[in-house]
């Protein structure tokens, strides 16, 4: 079921690890691909002419969600390899805003996981938590739709993340919007040449940073992407893209494209690649706390 235009219903009243990419993230590229570093009951599915649907509030002023004695618990998903430490400088600082983190460790280099057993670690971990924002970075936003299909939550979000189709892999995912051709059209543009972790993930991330990641580093199975994201609809609450400008894996055109034509909303962009939880953590950690109109937030 696709999701119509405006993402949020009007009122629906720690483990830390890194990011990594494994060989087949996409499709041709070589055995030697290294891991990207541094780069946890079924809620009501309300038809879409039944949603009472409203626009996000103006990026000109961040305006509040909800009043702060409400506590949320943020439910941080990592992208491909599975490390929760992506999130590392972003889940203090809502901690510090009042409100509770779960970042879920994966075992992205398991091959006898895949998405399934993503959810299901995500899920055990949300447990009986209400106040639920799910946020999803890179390949994680696969797992994202099979956890809100399972646990009610508040909001979900997608920060420099893939956004599936109901029945999509992860590797289908690549041909189905044309990333590797908006990839190599990004690169020629930027001038930055063919892929490379340093140049894809690491240009903008602060050598300490890159240097604390390096134990975190691990490949993701070929059975992540391989496994079917079987979800049936979004959930009918507000649903939140953040794409970094200077994402050279995922181009912010080609973001705010899939947004637009999967989600039916627009994208909202930070300064920054691919790693934006490294790169500016505080503006993630507000952008997470605060509604924002469609547009670029600095």
């Amino acid at each position: 079921m696709e999701r119509p235009p405006h993402q949020s219903p009007e009122h629906t009243d720690s483990q830390l690890t890194l990011e990594a990419l494994s060989q087949p993230y996409r499709d041709g590229l070589p055995d030697e691909y290294p891991p990207d570093w541094p780069g946890d009951p079924q809620p009501p599915q309300v038809p879409v002419e039944d949603a009472d649907w409203f626009p996000a509030a103006p990026v000109e002023e961040l305006v509040l969600v909800e009043p702060q004695s409400v506590v949320r618990t943020f439910v941080l998903i990592p992208g491909a390899g599975g490390s929760a430490w992506v999130w590392s400088r972003v889940a203090p600082l809502l901690v510090e805003a009042g409100h509770e983190v779960i970042a879920v460790d994966l075992p992205g280099d398991d091959e006898a996981a895949g998405l399934t057993r993503y959810a299901e670690l995500v899920v055990d971990a949300i447990g009986s938590r209400s106040e639920v924002v799910v946020v999803a970075g890179s390949l994680g936003g696969f797992t994202a739709p099979l956890v809100c299909e399972r646990v009610p939550v508040r909001e979900l979000v997608f920060v420099s993340a893939m956004v599936p189709q109901p029945g999509e892999t992860a590797r289908d995912w690549w041909a189905n919007t044309g990333a590797s051709e908006a990839q190599g059209e990004a690169a020629r543009a930027g001038g930055y040449g063919p892929f490379d972790v340093a140049t894809y993930f690491l240009h903008d991330v602060d050598a300490e940073v890159v240097a604390e990641g390096e134990p975190y580093q691990r490949s993701e199975a070929d059975i992540a992407f391989e496994s079917v994201c079987d979800f049936t609809a979004w959930p009918p609450v507000r649903i939140r893209v953040l794409a970094g400008d200077d994402d050279r894996f995922f181009p912010v055109g080609l973001q705010r494209r899939v947004a637009r034509d999967r989600l039916g909303v627009e994208a909202d962009t930070l300064p920054g690649g691919h790693l934006l939880p490294l790169v500016q953590p505080r503006l993630v950690a507000d952008y997470l706390l605060h509604a924002t109109r469609p547009g670029h937030v600095s």
